[in-house]
Formats: structure tokens, sequence, C-alpha cells
């Protein structure tokens, strides 16, 4: 009897031991050599890429444009599919502490009270009568999950596999958002050095208005000369990559109008050379006065 008990134990303990189908094994990549194509330009000179490298989590602040961190920073605060991931990500977590716990073993207590009355179908009619009585039970209840076939261990591994994948999931949805948050930005930057450079041709133009109209007051210069100086004045400069980026960058920030953190963007990066166009973000115009410093 006592070789049954041990056998029966060790055939539990062995198939407790195994898991049913096959391993995960993780399939063959190519690995990256570039990360650009062979029709790209070559990188200038003062720049070069590093493979292999360890990269800040907060690769824009490399930058050094703190009102560029500030933005980057507001955008992953407020970006819904940030929010979206993250949530996912957690519950992802919480599902493998479900699936792990349930193989632990389980301990419990309880406590029970009950009122109890017997009739005469028990005793008979013998006249004896057993008074009502209170029985009161307590105790613990221990489980140990055996697992024999593996199950749950599989489930564990899954849990576990498609909470890494929401992990990816949210890195990428960073990546993503600040990439894009970063792009519009130097594209809103590049714009406003447009208009810097537009506004210099534009206070030279008005400064050469200036010249023709004292020529002609001492008779060296025709109205014709004061014509042409002042239709190039007034020739159209349009700074057209500044408001498309600000529109773009809005979303981002959670903003989906044209009021908010959209125009908290173009302040910050625009405010030297552009102003709002009738007080709508979606042109912008050069500025009369000169640029500020």
């Amino acid at each position: 009897m006592k070789k049954s008990a041990v056998l029966a134990l060790a055939l539990a303990l062995l198939a407790g031991a195994c898991m049913v189908g096959p391993d995960f094994e993780r399939p063959q990549t190519t690995k990256t050599t570039t990360y650009t194509a062979a029709v790209d330009a070559p990188l200038p000179t003062d720049q070069r890429l590093v493979q292999g490298g360890a990269l800040d989590g907060n690769w824009w602040s490399a930058f050094r444009a703190p009102d560029l961190d500030s933005v980057v920073d507001q955008a992953i605060a407020d970006n819904q599919d940030i929010a979206a991931a993250r949530a996912r990500v957690a519950e992802a977590q919480e599902s493998v502490k479900a699936a792990t716990g349930a193989l632990l073993p389980q301990l419990s207590f309880g406590a029970n009270a009950t009122n109890t009355k017997y009739g005469p179908a028990l005793i008979g009619p013998s006249g004896f009568v057993i008074p009502t009585f209170t029985a009161y039970t307590a105790g613990p209840n221990a489980s140990f999950p055996t697992d024999l076939f593996g199950g749950g261990r599989r489930l564990v591994e899954q849990k576990a596999a498609l909470a890494e994948y929401h992990q990816y999931e949210l890195e990428a949805a960073h990546l993503t958002l600040e990439g894009n948050v970063v792009a519009q930005a130097f594209a809103m930057a590049v714009a406003r050095a447009q208009v810097a450079a537009v506004q210099t041709v534009i206070d030279n133009d008005s400064q050469n208005v200036r010249l023709v109209e004292t020529a002609i007051g001492i008779g060296s210069a025709t109205q014709t000369q004061l014509v042409a100086a002042q239709s190039q004045r007034e020739r159209p400069h349009l700074a057209a990559g500044a408001a498309p980026a600000a529109c773009r960058v809005a979303p981002c920030l959670g903003d989906p109008g044209e009021q908010g953190a959209g125009r908290v963007v173009a302040a910050r990066f625009l405010a030297q050379g552009l102003q709002p166009a009738g007080g709508n973000s979606g042109g912008l115009a050069v500025r009369a006065g000169p640029p500020s410093a």
C-alpha cells in the first residue's frame, strides 16, 4: 500500500513537470546593417551614425531646446493614443499576475454558524425532545493546483507574451508621437527662419522706397522709379510652411481645434516672425514692423 502511494505521488509530480504543446522558438530574422536606403543622400560630414549605441529615452533633449522639450512632454501627457496604450499594458500585466496566482497554493479560512432543531421524525414518538441548539464550524481550507498537463503554465506564457506585445505597442506609439511632434516643430522653426529672411527683404524694399522718394524731392528720380520701388515692396511674401505644421501638431497635443495647445505651439515657435492673419491660425502673415530680437 505504501509502495502504491509513493508511486502515485511520483507519477503526479512527473505529470506536473510536463506541458502539452510545442515550446516557442524565436524565428530567424535578418540583421539590419543600415537605416538608410541606397537612394538616400549621405549624411553631412558633421554627422555620424553609431549602430548599436544606447539612446536616451528623451532623445529630443539632445537638441537642447527647452520649448521643444515642453511641447513633447505636453504631447505625451495629453495624447489619447498613449493613454490607451498604457491602459492596455496595465491590463495585460494584471492578467499575467492573475494567471500566475492560479498556479500557486490557495489557502482560505471559513467559519459558519447554524441553528438546528430535530423533530420526532429523528427520535420517534418516545416523548424525548432535543432542544434547539447552535453549531459553529471554523477552519482553514488549502488546495494546490497540480496543472498535470501544463495548461496553466501555457496560459501564463500566453499572457506574458501578450503583455510584452502591448509594451512594444506603447513604445511604438511613443516613437510615432514624439517623431511627429519634433518633425513639425522643426518645420515651424524653418518657416520662422524663412519669415525672418523675408522680413529683411521687406525692410530693404521699404528703405529703397524712401530713398526714391528723397531722390524725387531733389529732382534726381522719376515717378516711374517710385512706382517700381513701391510695387517691389508690396509683392506678396507668404510663410506657407508654418501654419500647416502648427495645425498638425495640435491634434498630437490632444487639441483637435484651432485654439488651446495648438496656439501655444504656434506662439512658442513662431512668435518671433509670424502672427495669425485675421485671428485664424490657418493663415499666417508677415508682420509689417521689424522682426523681434
